[in-house]
């Protein structure tokens, strides 16, 4: 991490709270951002939302059935 990046998290933490954006909101954004090696170590912390993530990104209009 540089110290670009931790400016970076400071702003986002701010904007997150000042906004109510949920904590796996988040987590589904990091997932749509990350490098291939990230991506993998986000998909080994979280496989619930990576699974959920992936169900959506094909369903059409990200609804699953149901909802």
């Amino acid at each position: 991490m540089s110290y670009y990046d931790y400016k970076k998290g400071q702003e986002l933490e701010l904007y997150c709270a000042e906004n109510h954006i949920p904590f796996y909101s988040i987590i589904q954004c990091s997932m749509r951002r990350a490098d291939s090696f990230n991506l993998e170590g986000l998909k080994i912390a979280f496989p619930k939302e990576w699974k959920e993530l992936s169900e959506r990104y094909k369903a059409p209009g990200g609804k699953l059935k149901g909802e």
